[in-house]
């Protein structure tokens, strides 16, 4: 199955089995969307954990899918791609990532989305590295990223598009915890703990915590699509984004720590 829901009480867990690498397709986003509007109705459920498999939580954009797409079709995944982090990120009760391995671009993004972050112990980078491939963020994409990442780690992790191992990760703030042994089960501990507040009382306080991220993702979505698409179509950011899709296609193994978006 593309996605494994389980329940744990009043906490459901989505795991993401979505191709190698959880990378971003258009499939993807059909499968998540699908997932949480089936919690939507779901009077069970309060707090929600998302999390990865073996190695990889999300590499990010499926590079080989986006890079084969024409103008419309890309502009249509984009729009896509950007609305599901805005989705994730408005679900109406708490939202936990178990980030089980790597979490790179699109990946950290889907992470930043959440409300709490637990990082699994090891030899794992989580970052957003779109400057270095020369693209900016979607609205939607930049606003989860400025709302998760601390201020102080911005020029590192949205400038220069810094990798962090776990333990820079936890020190930057781009994580709360570590995990001392199972990922899963501290982050199902943690979403409990988030949604154990009156419901009604907990919905109107996370809708307002989110209310001035999803205004600014709003007023922005126009114009900074525009810059996206604009820069994607730049001569170096094809080369550099190509270098990367066709490192990628040489991997026959071994998790897509290089993918992006």
């Amino acid at each position: 199955m593309p996605i494994q829901r389980t329940q744990h009480d009043s906490v459901a867990v989505l795991a993401l089995e979505l191709g190698r690498s959880n990378a971003i397709n258009q499939g993807f986003i059909d499968a998540l969307n699908g997932a949480l509007d089936t919690l939507d109705q779901d009077p069970a459920v309060r707090g929600l954990v998302i999390t990865g498999q073996g190695r990889a939580f999300c590499v990010g954009l499926d590079l080989m899918e986006a890079t084969a797409l024409d103008q419309p079709a890309l502009e249509r995944f984009v729009d896509a791609f950007d609305a599901l982090f805005e989705r994730v990120a408005r679900f109406p009760w708490p939202v936990v990532a178990a980030v089980n391995g790597h979490a790179i671009a699109g990946g950290c993004l889907l992470a930043m989305a959440a409300d709490y972050r637990v990082m699994a112990q090891g030899p794992y980078q989580i970052g957003v590295n779109e400057v270095a491939l020369g693209i900016p963020l979607p609205s939607a994409s930049f606003e989860v990223a400025r709302r998760g990442i601390p201020a102080a780690a911005w020029p590192e992790a949205l400038f220069q598009g810094r990798l962090y191992r776990t333990e820079e990760a936890l020190a930057a703030g781009l994580v709360q915890k570590v995990a001392e042994q199972d990922v899963l089960a501290e982050a199902i501990a943690v979403a409990a703990r988030l949604a154990g507040g009156a419901p009604e009382a907990l919905k109107t306080m996370k809708a307002d915590v989110i209310a001035p991220m999803v205004a600014s993702v709003a007023a922005h979505r126009e114009a900074r699509r525009e810059r996206f698409i604009a820069c994607w179509n730049t001569p170096e950011a094809r080369a550099r984004i190509g270098r990367v899709r066709d490192q990628l296609a040489r991997k026959a193994s071994g998790p897509k720590e290089g993918a992006t978006g």
